[in-house]
């Protein structure tokens, strides 16, 4: 079904724009990752607004999606399988941030730091479906790492000013959760090299 849509869009925006019909494939993909990306973005907020927390789920977009952008780590087969990971990803960090928001803000400047370490030091990931040029793998590992420290900054510098435990809590779990799911591909990969 998402495909006979982006298949549609394409044709539309190629008809429409005068492109060749020979990119239709490329563009058919584009309009597949803009669509699952947007659906699951506005699942997650939509969720956040169910548990009653909108502002939840807009930090944790803001976090993990632009991590992720650059910093890569484990992906889901299909677009289906990617919309639930996603989902189920925004639903645990929402319950270890409510969780942590009663321990301690040590706590969870502790996750913020560990997840950064995480991050500056094996990004980015990988993909062997979603291989990176040499050219493209540098700009992603600056990227990222700017990114990473910007954001740790920036949160750190909001929890000071604001003085809020469950926004520093949510988005140190949004890190977390994307260091997470960069070292699970390289778990899985170091595994594989020692068992052949």
């Amino acid at each position: 079904m998402l495909n006979n849509i982006a298949t549609k869009i394409s044709s539309i925006i190629i008809q429409k724009c005068r492109l060749s019909s020979d990119l239709i494939k490329i563009y058919t993909y584009g309009c597949e990752l803009l669509i699952s990306t947007g659906l699951g973005m506005m699942s997650v907020f939509l969720i956040s607004c169910l548990l009653g927390r909108p502002l939840s789920g807009i930090i944790f977009l803001i976090v993990f999606v632009s991590l992720r952008l650059y910093c890569g780590g484990l992906h889901a087969s299909t677009y289906l399988r990617c919309f639930i990971l996603s989902n189920l990803v925004f639903l645990s960090v929402y319950g270890l941030s409510w969780g942590l928001t009663y321990v301690s803000w040590l706590l969870s400047v502790l996750l913020l730091l560990i997840s950064f370490i995480v991050i500056f030091a094996f990004t980015p990931i990988r993909n062997v479906n979603h291989p990176l040029s040499d050219e493209r793998y540098i700009r992603n590992k600056r990227i990222s790492r700017v990114l990473v420290f910007t954001e740790m900054i920036v949160i750190l510098a909001i929890y000071t000013i604001i003085r809020n435990i469950y926004f520093l809590s949510i988005a140190s779990t949004s890190m977390f959760a994307v260091s997470f799911m960069m070292l699970i591909p390289k778990i899985c990969q170091a595994r594989r090299v020692r068992y052949e």
